[in-house]
């Protein structure tokens, strides 16, 4: 009895392990990866109210439709973020497709564990993207035309 209890106790140890050494590789691939990530175009500058990009804040400016800068309390789903927590897709795509435009806010929603990003641009124009920085929707409340070229060619 004692032989199989010694038998099944070094079995265990065995397979508990080998279970951690593969943690510790699973962690290494992990960490390579991120050391490969895109370097963000858009830079903590770019955000035009850096007192209002401060999370401990409870409200941020948003331009209205009329051109008039409004400040508005944050809702508990919204994180005011810098540029740079934006994702790198929607980062490249503020920077291709908008140039050096100065932003008003950068907001990060979570409802129903789906996240959203929600930026405002100088120029009234407001972007939404989603999690991995897919542009979703386009829009300018003051009546300026907005830029097609990111448009899929069958629409344009």
């Amino acid at each position: 009895m004692r032989k199989i209890i010694l038998s099944t106790a070094a079995i265990l140890s065995l397979v508990f392990s080998s279970c951690e050494s593969k943690k510790t590789e699973n962690s290494e691939v992990i960490t390579s990866k991120s050391e490969v990530a895109e370097q963000p175009i858009v830079s903590e500058s770019d955000i035009a109210n850096h007192p209002e990009s401060s999370t401990s804040q409870n409200t941020y400016e948003v331009l209205q439709d009329n051109g008039q800068q409004k400040t508005v309390n944050i809702d508990p789903n919204e994180t005011v973020i810098s540029a740079n927590s934006l994702p790198i897709n929607a980062q490249n795509f503020v920077s291709k497709n908008f140039g050096n435009m100065e932003f008003v806010n950068a907001i990060k929603e979570v409802e129903r564990n789906i996240t959203t990003y929600n930026i405002q641009l100088k120029d009234g124009t407001k972007i939404e993207f989603t999690d991995n920085g897919d542009w979703k929707e386009v829009k300018n409340g003051l009546g300026k035309a907005i830029p097609i070229k990111f448009f899929p060619d069958n629409i344009q």
